[in-house]
C-alpha cells in the first residue's frame, strides 16, 4: 500500500541518516545527504517527526551542543522510543560530539 511505502521510505532515510551520523563524515556531508533525501522523497519533509528530529540534531551538532543533542533525543524518545539499533547509532553520534576534534 502507499501508506506502508511512505512509512518505509521515511524510516529508511531516518535510519540512513543515523548511520551516517554514527560514522561521522562531518556535518557538511550529513547536511548534503539530508537535503538529498528530502529531494528524493517529498514525504520525508518538515512535517514528519523524523525530519524535525534530524534537523534539530544537525543544529545541535553545528553548535557542538551535547546538551541540545540530548534534549532533542529525549524529547523524541519520550513519544517514540528508539529501538536498540537507533539507540546505538545515536550513542555513537553523541560520542563524536563529545570529542570535538573528530567533528
Amino acid at each position: 500500500s502507499t501508506q506502508s511505502t511512505w512509512a518505509n521510505s521515511k524510516n529508511y532515510y531516518f535510519l540512513a541518516l543515523l548511520c551516517l551520523m554514527a560514522q561521522n563524515p562531518g556535518i557538511d556531508a550529513i547536511k548534503r545527504k539530508f537535503e538529498e533525501y528530502q529531494e528524493r522523497d517529498i514525504n520525508f519533509c518538515n512535517t514528519t517527526r523524523e525530519h524535525a528530529f534530524i534537523a534539530e540534531i544537525i543544529g545541535a551538532w553545528e553548535e557542538s551542543s551535547l546538551e541540545r543533542f540530548t534534549e532533542v533525543q529525549d524529547t523524541f524518545e519520550a513519544a517514540t522510543p528508539f529501538d536498540e539499533l537507533k539507540s546505538t547509532l545515536l550513542l555513537r553520534a553523541k560520542q563524536h560530539l563529545k570529542t570535538p576534534e573528530l567533528t
